[in-house]
């Protein structure tokens, strides 16, 4: 908790949670769910900083638009984010494909 004493601080870690879950040698996307759910719920991060740490994440990461995609709906299905998170997120998805990727992965969860 004490990792999140700022915006930036709090988006990063959000950032690197997700770089971690989506890591091939040992996924762990549920267990992130689960974290984002609790630390939400605990109000040690908002709406904003997951979606703020997602956008960081999709900057830097932007290999696995069907796995992030997953990971975006399950947010949303769990209601730590909303579709408006989505959005912001897909606006900065530039490449066609990865759109399509992620936009399917996201509908497959809901």
């Amino acid at each position: 908790m004490q990792l999140c004493l700022n915006d930036e601080q709090r988006q990063n870690l959000v950032k690197e949670a997700i770089r971690v879950a989506l890591n091939d040698s040992s996924p762990c996307m549920d267990e992130l769910v689960e974290l984002l759910e609790f630390l939400t719920a605990e109000k040690v991060l908002t709406a904003m900083d997951i979606t703020s740490g997602c956008l960081l994440f999709w900057s830097v990461f932007y290999e696995e638009p069907t796995e992030f995609g997953k990971l975006v709906g399950k947010l949303v299905s769990v209601r730590v984010i909303d579709m408006n998170a989505v959005k912001k997120v897909l606006e900065k998805v530039d490449k066609h494909q990865f759109h399509v990727a992620m936009v399917d992965a996201v509908v497959s969860i809901n």
